[in-house]
Parts: C-alpha cells; structure tokens; sequence
C-alpha cells in the first residue's frame, strides 16, 4: 500500500515539474508580462501568443502525464488503472479551472482535454 501511495506522490511530482519545466521554456521562448498580477496585461500577453507557445504548453501536458504514468507503474508496481486515472483526472480538473482563469484559444480547450488521462494511462502501459 505505501508503494502505491508513493507511486501516486511521485507520479503527480514528475508531471507537475514537466509541466512547469515546459511551460518555463515557452516563456522563456516567447516573453513574459512585465507584471504577471495584472488581468489586463495577462490577458493581452494569452492573446497574442502565437499557436506555437499553445502547441509547446499542450505539448509539455502530455508528456507530463505520460512521464507521470509511467513513473507510477515502476514505482508502485501494480497492474491497475486506478493510479493514471487519478492522475489523469486531477490534470483534467486542473485543466477546467485554468481555461477559467487564462483565456485559451478554443482549439487549445479542446485540445487539452485530451492531453491528461490518455498520455497518462498510456505511460503507466507502456512501462509494463
């Protein structure tokens, strides 16, 4: 059992630190706001982003997840769904509150829904 809780930690932990290593990079590639607290500034900077810095970031989420996946079948070493689809979901959920808060391009909140569960299960199936 305590495999399996370590497996779930170190699987959101890698996916998580993708994520924002991915993210990180895109920012690094096209800029940043000056002030990130500001709305009106962030929402200007997410409008006019190039669908490259969008491709980059869905790009980081299914690795994540699939790195995520895979991770937590090495770890936990149990052939069962259950740890990705948590995964998968908590990414998911995470996904719905930031299209709430960024504004996205409607191909890129589309497009990230189907980044977190499949990359996840995928990479927990392909570490068998």
């Amino acid at each position: 059992m305590l495999r399996k809780i370590l497996a779930g930690i170190a699987g959101v932990f890698i996916s998580n630190a993708t994520f924002i290593l991915v993210q990180s990079l895109s920012g690094r590639i096209f800029g940043m706001p000056t002030d990130p607290t500001d709305p009106v500034a962030m929402s200007e900077y997410f409008t006019g982003l190039p669908a490259t810095a969008f491709l980059i970031v869905l790009a980081g989420y299914a690795l994540g997840s699939y790195l995520g996946g895979f991770a937590m079948n090495k770890i936990a070493k149990w052939d069962s769904l259950i740890l990705p689809l948590v995964l998968g979901i908590m990414g998911t959920l995470a996904w719905a509150v930031n299209i709430t808060v960024i504004p996205q391009p409607t191909w890129m909140v589309i497009a990230g829904f189907f980044c977190f569960i499949p990359f996840a299960l995928l990479g927990y199936r392909s570490a068998r």
